[in-house]
């Protein structure tokens, strides 16, 4: 409700009609996008993952290389011959780096090669901007975006 609050009307539908689920063909690449694995919105495949996990976040044996985010941890992990990036988060990493991640991949015909890469914000005010829009739980938030863990994980 809060968000919803923020958004005007359009930007609420728009967002509820991206897909789930995405494929793409980039420089003779296959690439499969998810949320969090295939058919899922909630799946938690973790930097730790065993290959057979990590293969399960493919839908088609085709692919090269797929991208996914949910659970806030970035990494870059090759399983069965393809790879497997999570983005991490653009403000809310719950891997103890409280710096947004993002993945920068380049592709051709022969080789992919991803980078995962750090940026610092100044996350006081980032606290302080949800405090004035009056962010429900914004301790738990303050917590979250210093630790850059998740909040109840420390408890």
């Amino acid at each position: 409700a809060y968000t919803s609050n923020l958004l005007p009307d359009s930007d609420q539908v728009w967002l509820g009609n991206l897909p789930t689920e995405f494929t793409m063909t980039v420089d003779g690449v296959r690439l499969e996008l998810y949320h969090a694995a295939p058919g899922s919105l909630h799946q938690y495949t973790w930097p730790w993952a065993t290959p057979d996990e990590l293969g399960r976040l493919r839908a088609d044996e085709a692919t090269q290389l797929v991208l996914f985010g949910h659970m806030h941890h970035p990494f870059v992990r090759s399983a069965r011959g393809f790879t497997v990036v999570n983005v991490g988060s653009a403000g809310l990493p719950f891997d103890g780096d409280n710096r947004p991640s993002y993945a920068i991949i380049d592709t051709d015909t022969r080789h992919t090669a991803v980078q995962i890469r750090r940026v610092p914000y100044e996350i006081e005010d980032a606290i302080a901007r949800a405090g004035d829009l009056g962010m429900p739980d914004v301790d738990l938030f303050a917590h979250a975006v210093r630790k850059a863990r998740y909040p109840y994980a420390d408890e």
